[in-house]
Parts: structure tokens; sequence; C-alpha cells
């Protein structure tokens, strides 16, 4: 008689799989974490894939929007064996999210392993978005008029992962920027990357010297892997290692613009910032931000902390830069191809790019001036880009005089306010008036002049208002508690724009 099944694979005793490739999964998980609800948020499930029952929750900011809402996915953490939008932690946080950024959060779910070993749980991620290109086509799919005409901008999308669902969202770029699927008219413009959970054979240094966080270790890491790649892969099996010898090579592969954020003190810290470096190496828009003395699931276990609300003026950030300053690409694309900047002006990029180090420099100065620096530090280097290749291709009496403002307007004059600044100005508060000051002249005449004839000065003035409105967020924001993390009160930080959601989970119907 055979011996009876046996343990193989124990995860927190609620999912068990057994010698004869029998799995248990218990449903009673006590999360311990209150589900807030202020009505600042409203949300509803859909099903995206009748065939495999797997449904997908929105989140729509309740305060009116003059424009179309920006649509953010957000696929969530569990090592692909656990995690649904039902989830008191990531339901928290995708309101947090939504009313944080003001944009339409779409929450999917996605098969688990054990059961559904990978690439389940991307085919599920890719599936959800080509549900958001059925409703962009076709309206809203039958269900009801919840998101009504002219709610969603089907053009400005983004898809951020969680741990787990980084590396899902890491290979939802690939599979796009290789061209493998089509998803006209939803564009993807960009990827946020919390912690992506990847690995590989070789151990780096983190994972030897730090081989255990507060609740996540190592064991747990491998176990989670060994759940949920095919059975008999190896461990540098494509989906676990985006630069193993079986990987895409991704230098051939057209990556959207990327921000990755990380803790230093997890695990993961040098693999992600490996995978950095290595993407900006061959030459993707990537942006690395590392929080110090943070672990894993800093931002997803405290939604309404300090750092949470850092993390969110970062992803406004650079979603904005994204927005704002990499919209002159079509038109530059177009430059290269033709080799010629035909009649255009080099003004409009001459005066962005003074623009974008002014407030660069005042956000450096500003405590708290986080969002600034990173949304015109990410500016400052697109506008070099653009004004480089204005140089290359302009006529040569415009490159002549192109130049010479360059030199003028992006040299001298910038280093002049600078060095004035810190040498002569040694009280904070002056400074950060006067250059603040300088800034908002500066964007608002800027952007209302005539002479950007690239622009319409109806767009172009209200680019410059949004850098006023930012300018006053920092300008007059409450200063936020230094308490330590675990201590701090759930009412959350300071809002930036618009109120802190505090919502309860509702698993069938809207918040109305």
């Amino acid at each position: 008689m055979g011996s009876l099944p046996h343990v193989v694979e124990d995860c927190f005793g609620l999912l068990k799989l057994y010698s004869n490739g029998s799995i248990s999964r218990s449903t009673n998980i006590n999360f311990n974490i209150p589900i807030i609800d202020d009505g600042s948020v409203l949300w509803k499930d859909y099903v995206f894939d009748k065939h495999h029952n797997l449904h997908l929750r929105l989140y729509k900011p309740t305060l009116a929007s003059l424009t179309k809402l920006p649509v953010l996915y957000y696929i969530h953490a569990g090592g692909f064996c656990f995690g649904s939008r039902t989830f008191p932690n990531f339901h928290n946080i995708c309101h947090r999210l939504a009313s944080g950024l003001g944009v339409l959060v779409v929450a999917p779910d996605y098969r688990l392993a054990p059961e559904h070993r990978l690439p389940a749980a991307i085919d599920d991620a890719m599936s959800s978005l080509k549900w958001l290109q059925t409703l962009a086509m076709h309206g809203d799919i039958g269900c009801d008029t919840w998101l009504g005409d002219g709610v969603v901008d089907f053009d400005r999308v983004f898809v951020m992962g969680d741990s787990s669902g980084g590396n899902v969202a890491h290979h939802v770029a690939l599979r796009l920027g290789m061209g493998l699927v089509g998803l006209e008219p939803v564009r993807v413009r960009g990827y946020v990357l919390l912690a992506p959970f990847f690995g590989g054979s070789v151990k780096t240094r983190s994972e030897e010297e730090r081989p255990c966080e507060v609740f996540w270790n190592l064991d747990m890491y491998n176990r989670f892997w060994r759940l949920s790649l095919p059975i008999g892969d190896a461990k540098d099996h494509p989906l676990m290692n985006p630069f193993g010898p079986s990987s895409p090579k991704l230098a051939e592969v057209n990556l959207n613009p990327m921000l990755v954020v990380v803790g230093s003190d997890e695990i993961l810290k040098d693999r992600v910032e490996d995978y950095a470096k290595k993407l900006k190496e061959l030459g993707k828009k990537i942006e690395y931000v590392e929080f110090e003395g943070k672990q894993h699931g800093f931002f997803t276990d405290h939604p309404f902390s300090e750092v949470a609300e850092r993390v969110i003026q970062i992803i406004k950030g650079n979603i904005t830069a994204v927005l704002v300053y990499a919209s002159p690409i079509k038109t530059f694309w177009r430059v290269v191809r033709k080799k010629s900047t035909e009649n255009y002006s080099g003004i409009p990029y001459v005066a962005t790019l003074l623009n974008a180090c002014l407030w660069t420099f005042y956000g450096h100065l500003k405590p708290g001036g986080l969002l600034l620096e990173t949304v015109n530090g990410i500016g400052v280097v697109l506008e070099l880009i653009f004004v480089t290749l204005f140089l290359i291709y302009a006529p040569k009496d415009m490159k002549v005089k192109t130049a010479y403002m360059v030199g003028i307007f992006n040299v001298v004059f910038p280093g002049s306010v600078i060095a004035i600044t810190l040498l002569s100005i040694h009280e904070k508060n002056k400074q950060l008036t006067i250059i603040g000051t300088l800034c908002v002249g500066l964007a608002v005449g800027m952007y209302a002049s005539p002479l950007l004839s690239m622009v319409p000065n109806a767009i172009g003035f209200a680019l410059g208002l949004v850098q006023l409105i930012i300018y006053s967020i920092y300008k007059y924001k409450p200063k936020v508690s230094d308490k330590p993390e675990d201590v701090m009160k759930e009412e959350g930080p300071t809002q930036l724009v618009k109120g802190v959601p505090e919502v309860q989970a509702n698993d069938e119907e809207a918040k109305l």
C-alpha cells in the first residue's frame, strides 16, 4: 500500500501543495485591516473574462474633473499565489491611488498559482487590457452607464504592478513593446513597478546579506517561485529573470517610460536596482527611486503614511512628466524622419528647458518638494534631447540663432540665478520666495506668450497654471507629521489636490 499524500509546500497554512499534486486553499484570512469610507471614490465590479470567471474593480474619484480621467491599472501583489481586488489592503491602495492621483483605477484579478502557473497571471492581465479596448471601442459594453460618455481618456493609460504584480507589469510591457498585442485605441503611456518580484539562480548581495525582513524572507520567495513557475523549469526562467540566458533581448524591445520603486532594506533591493540599471544602460526611459530604511510592502501596508504620500507624489510627477514634457515626441519623430525642422521655431524648447531647470532648482530647495523636482528633472532631460535634435536638424541660420539662445537662456541665465541664489542669499525662505516668484512669472508668461508657435496659447496657459497650482501646494502645504510610521493616525497625510480616500469595500455594486 502506498503512503498517504503529504505536504510538500506550505504557505502560511493557507495554501498547501501535497505530494500527489492536490492542493488545499483556505479563504479564511484574518487581515485585521480597517476598510475606510469617506465617499471620495465610487467603485464597481465587472466581469472581464467569463471563461475564467475573472473580475476587475473600477475606482473613480467623486470630485468632478474638467478633463477625461487617465487610467491606472493596479496589478496586485501576493507572490502569484495570493491576492484579489477584494483584499482590504489592495482595495484601500486603489482608493488611495484613485483619489490621490485623480485617475480611474482598474484593479483586475488574475488566476493564482499553483492551480494556474505562470504565464496565466500575465495572460489575464493582458485580457483585462483587451477588456478596456472593448470598452473604448464599443462604450460601456452593455453593463450600464456608470462610466458615462467622455469620462475615460483611453489615450492616457498607465500600468502599475506591486511585487509579483510588478513582474506581471514588466511582462505586459514586454508583450506590448514587442508588438505581440494590439490595443488601439487604448494607448499605454508608461509603467510603475513597485519592488517587482524577480529572481535568478545567482543570489544578489542583498539576498545574501539580508535574507530576512520583519515578515518576508528568502525561503518564502523561493517557495513562491516553486509554486508559480511551470513545473520542471529552471530558476533562470524568462518569467523569473528578465536578463536570464533564455530571456528576450530587451535592447530590441520598445519599452515605454518606467518608474521603478523599492525600499533600501528589501531582500529584493539589489535585484530591482540591477534591473533598472541595466534597462537604463540599454537606453530605456527608466526612473529609479529608493526609499531609505523601508522594507517590502511599505507602500501597500501603510497607504496613508508620510512615505506613501511621497510615493504618490513621485507617481504623479512621473505621469505628469510623461504627459506634459513628452508631448513633443511625435513632432521630433517627424523631424528625425524628415531630417528637417521645417518651419518650426526653437524658442518653445529653449523656453521650456529654462522653465524646467528653474522649477527643478526650486523643488530641490523646497522641503518636501520632491514632486516638483521629479517632474521637472525629467522635463530637463527630455527638453535637452529636443533642443539637441533641433540644433542637429535646423537650417544653418536657425541653428545659429537657436544655439545663441541656448547659451544665454539655458546656460548663462539659469547658472547665474542658481549661483547668485546660493552664494548671496543665505536665508532659505528668501531663496524660495525669489526663485518661486521667478518660476511662476516665467511659467505663466511663457506659456501664455504668442512666441510659442508650436503650442496653442490656451493649452500653454493651462500648463502654466498647472505649474502655478503645484507651486501653491508646496508653498502653503502644512508640515507633515514626523511621528514614526507605526504610530501615525489612520486619518492619513495632508491631501495634495483632492481628499484622501477612505471607502468601504462592496463586492458587487458601486458605492453611490
